[in-house]
């Protein structure tokens, strides 16, 4: 179990200029554009917001029943919550790592026991998955907790792998959570896979996939007593108003916003064949979500976060991750943006050894 502190080597500095690729931000010329349109008025921050009364709207542009929903001030308020209901009523967590550090954190915080599953990328293929279903088979009722896809590696449960996992959590009377924060880039629907299960909790964060980072708002989806149980929270009070607006606005656009999503999804893909045309020792991991790790073979990750960081590209250095070592990860903006990120890495000297040759 990692110490709270040793945690905060997970924050992140603002950049003042060139792209913000660390925080798999979405960057994408359309959802600026989008977002001017739907901005709040005046209204939306002057007043306080019915958050009960947009709960209906939002849950029908999601095809959710609103009493099915629990509103929160951006996935971190609902994690917190998740582990001091759920988890603290065993007292056990059973993570799939790597993974969103949050999760990690609060369970710290509410000192569970947990039990790290380990997906084993790049080595093992099989990313763990028999390996995972073993150990909710031989633990006590615990709050399970996954990425789908996984952050920070990109790594993608089939559906079938899904509704078997569930199967075994419910034969085991453990309570699954499945963060799906990137799934908007997979065109994953856990919502139809999983949403007929009672012991099902889907957290569905807006940064990514709306644009919404900097207006923190988040939904979890789960059967009713579940939302009820959270509902003593009072996390909806959090939220503001300009949130709401902007949410359920561009909740009302979906073909608008697939389009944007579809952009990214070509861009990770037209940005992993040409890197590895670049850069054919290094090796471009499979992904699903709106960011690619690399295996900068020869490098040090570190050396290559810092060049890129001199020419304006920020990047994440996930070596020290479980199963990452010698690894880099880039987000995926939109193509063009990818374009330039491809001149900076062409511009990456070559490691100090090779260059005393």
């Amino acid at each position: 179990m990692p110490e709270v502190g040793d945690l905060a080597r997970h924050n992140r500095l603002p950049a003042n200029h060139g792209i913000n690729l660390r925080s798999c931000e979405l960057h994408h010329p359309r959802m600026t554009e989008l977002l001017r349109e739907v901005a709040p008025d005046t209204a939306h921050t002057q007043f306080y917001p019915f958050a009960s009364l947009a709960i209906g709207g939002i849950g029908r542009r999601l095809g959710v029943p609103s009493e099915r929903l629990t509103l929160a001030a951006g996935s971190d308020a609902l994690i917190a919550a998740i582990v001091d209901a759920f988890g603290s009523a065993t007292g056990r967590m059973i993570l799939q790592v790597p993974n969103y550090f949050g999760w990690a954190h609060y369970a710290a915080l509410r000192k569970l026991d947990v039990t790290h599953a380990s997906i084993r990328v790049p080595d093992a293929m099989a990313m763990g998955f028999q390996a995972l279903l073993d150990t909710l088979r031989s633990k006590p009722p615990s709050l399970v907790v996954i990425s789908n896809p996984n952050s920070p590696t990109g790594h993608l449960m089939s559906g079938s792998e899904l509704i078997e996992l569930a199967e075994s959590c419910g034969r085991h009377h453990h309570l699954l959570v499945v963060d799906e924060c990137f799934a908007a880039f997979a065109e994953t629907d856990h919502v139809e896979l999983l949403g007929s299960y009672d012991h099902v909790f889907l957290v569905r964060s807006f940064s990514k996939s709306l644009g919404l980072a900097g207006a923190r708002i988040a939904v979890g989806m789960s059967p009713p007593r579940l939302a009820r149980l959270l509902g003593a929270y009072r996390m909806d009070g959090a939220v503001s108003g300009a949130s709401l607006h902007m949410l359920e606005a561009l909740l009302g656009r979906p073909e608008e916003l697939k389009s944007i999503w579809k952009d990214i999804i070509l861009a990770r893909e037209k940005f992993g064949a040409a890197l590895a045309l670049q850069r054919p020792g290094w090796r471009v991991l499979p992904s699903a979500g709106n960011y690619v790790n690399v295996a900068v073979r020869g490098y040090e990750p570190a050396e290559v976060v810092k060049h890129l960081d001199t020419r304006g590209v920020y990047i994440r250095d996930t070596s020290r991750e479980v199963g990452l070592a010698g690894c880099v990860r880039f987000g995926i903006a939109h193509w063009p943006l990818m374009q330039g990120v491809l001149d900076a890495i062409a511009a990456v000297p070559p490691p100090a050894a090779q260059t005393s040759d």
